[in-house]
């Protein structure tokens, strides 16, 4: 076996399209360690840009409590420091959140770049490896067997004493050496080009997410591999491999995801924003015409008795319509699960989605985003409504309709200090990602139950083979 393994390892370091797109995989890691690195230092300084920008805002406008309560605060979350493995389309979603301590009112794009230019596929490791590493794996393999049939040297093998299981796993052994080669001088390379280019810092956190980054895509290659032998030893002419295998290829990484894609947005409907805009405004009318009658009234004296009744009925309507901008930023979310779900058949939608899981970006990303949106909310709701109850002197009338309508409530006005204020960027680790991340499990699993039944098919080939 061990000479199996050495023969196809010479042959694979020997193949000049091999020595070809090696050197183009390890360059587009090289260039890929160089462009995320100033990406993520030009990254870093919008986020501290925003962070002082809004700090300077509180300290400016939010003397009171009330200034604070009803201040709508633009807020940018840090960029990840895994955007150099997935970027997840981070330029197609958003990134930035406005708040006060009522409502979350909207999610907005902010960054770099033109954003009328067509949007290209990153050079990110997910694309690297997704596609670049996996053709490689195609052009390898496509040969396996088939090339020994078609110059009869497989009949040759078999007639020594030499198991086909031997030989099938030698194969396989052999090609995941040459290939793992590859990958991990690349991997290397860009880490250390990172760390000399002055990006993200590469701590314990990235080093274990690397970790597994490193096993998804040592099972995506395997998968392809396996496919590879599959092909092989299903069929006689190499040239017949190369094309079965190409038109696989094709169908895996481009097709099935675009299938998913179409799928989704059949299977979930995401209202548009003037369709939320004119339910809310729906439901607040309704609200405003079943109120009490003194529910319109204001002398001017918080503590008039029909004044709870307004807070009631604004607080009603502030949550009616959160709730229905929620549903539609749900429904985006739902929809974009669910691509990859549909994707699922693909090894490469596994793949992505298990990275971007990894890194914390793409969906994945925008969920934290808005995890963190809300947990930030409420804490500022709780900061108000404690601290008005420390005033003796009020109502602790503390409520909030919209931004367009001057009915604010009433609240303490004491001044506060800007220490006190909950801040934001409290909410999110040293390296802007979640340390309560899940891990791919299923995505993982499925690349190996792939793998498995690829193999199986790969083998029971190989095994019914005559070479008479």
């Amino acid at each position: 076996m061990l000479t199996i393994i050495r023969h196809q390892m010479l042959d694979g370091f020997q193949s000049a399209m091999y020595l070809f797109l090696s050197v183009l995989i390890i360059l587009s890691f090289l260039i890929n360690g160089f462009v995320c690195s100033e990406n993520y230092k030009q990254e870093m300084s919008d986020y501290q840009f925003s962070e002082l920008s809004n700090l300077r805002e509180l300290e400016t406008t939010c003397s009171s409590l009330q200034s604070l309560a009803i201040h709508d605060q633009k807020l940018m979350q840090p960029p990840s420091p895994l955007t150099f493995i997935a970027d997840g389309g981070r330029k197609m979603l958003p990134n930035v959140v406005v708040l006060n301590a009522f409502s979350r009112y909207e999610y907005l794009h902010q960054h770099r770049g033109n954003e009328e230019m067509p949007i290209l596929p990153a050079l990110d490791w997910e694309f690297i490896i997704g596609i670049l590493m996996t053709l490689l794996t195609i052009l390898l393999s496509y040969g396996a067997f088939s090339s020994e049939k078609e110059g009869g040297t497989l009949g040759l093998v078999l007639s020594n004493p030499v198991s086909r299981l031997k030989l099938f796993f030698g194969k396989f052994t052999g090609l995941i050496i040459v290939l793992t080669v590859t990958l991990l001088v690349g991997i290397l390379v860009n880490l250390l080009t990172i760390s000399l280019s002055g990006g993200p810092p590469l701590g314990l956190n990235i080093a274990i997410a690397i970790g597994w980054i490193v096993i998804a895509s040592a099972l995506l290659v395997s998968v392809f591999v396996m496919l590879g032998l599959a092909v092989s030893a299903l069929t006689v002419h190499p040239p017949v491999s190369l094309v079965v295998l190409l038109v696989l290829w094709v169908l895996i990484v481009a097709a099935v995801p675009g299938m998913g894609l179409i799928l989704a947005e059949t299977a979930s409907n995401v209202p548009s924003r003037d369709t939320v805009e004119a339910e809310q405004a729906r439901v607040e009318e309704e609200i405003i015409a079943n109120a009490p009658k003194v529910f319109g009234m204001w002398r001017g004296n918080p503590f008039d008795e029909h004044i709870p009744i307004r807070a009631r009925v604004f607080t009603r309507i502030a949550r009616e319509k959160e709730k229905i901008r929620d549903s539609a930023t749900d429904a985006q979310v739902l929809q974009a699960f669910l691509v990859q779900v549909y994707s699922s058949p693909s090894p490469s939608s596994l793949f992505s989605d298990a990275l971007e899981m990894i890194c914390g970006t793409g969906i994945y990303g925008f969920e934290q985003l808005m995890e963190k949106a809300e947990n930030y909310r409420r804490q500022l709701h709780s900061f108000v409504v404690e601290r008005d109850r420390l005033d003796p002197e009020t109502p602790h009338i503390v409520y909030s309709t919209s931004r367009s309508h001057f009915d604010r409530g009433v609240f303490s006005s004491r001044e506060i200090p800007l220490s006190a204020i909950p801040r934001f960027k409290n909410l999110w680790s040293d390296f802007g990602l979640s340390l309560t991340n899940s891990w791919p499990a299923w995505q993982l699993l499925l690349l190996l139950i792939y793998c498995a039944l690829i193999g199986m098919v790969a083998f029971v080939a190989l095994a019914h083979y005559d070479p008479r």
